[in-house]
């Protein structure tokens, strides 16, 4: 990497960077957890929570408009 005159990052850096992309892009947390070598998604959930709490975030908007697109049909 230095070579390339790339940043070094650390190997954990990196796997962690890589779990925490795979939940942003709503990877199912199971599959996350298989090509991180988890014992259980609940594991990567816990560990990456920081991710999950964005994700939650996201949902609530969508989950909001989806409500608010359907009331409109209502009318």
């Amino acid at each position: 990497m230095k070579a390339a005159g790339l940043p070094s990052y650390t190997f954990h850096s990196l796997r962690h960077s890589a779990a925490t992309m795979m939940l942003a892009a709503h990877i199912s947390p199971k599959v996350a957890a298989d090509r991180l070598g988890h014992h259980s998604a609940a594991f990567t959930l816990d560990r990456y929570s920081h991710a999950v709490q964005a994700l939650d975030e996201d949902a609530a908007d969508r989950l909001q408009d989806v409500m608010q697109r359907a009331r409109k049909r209502a009318i």
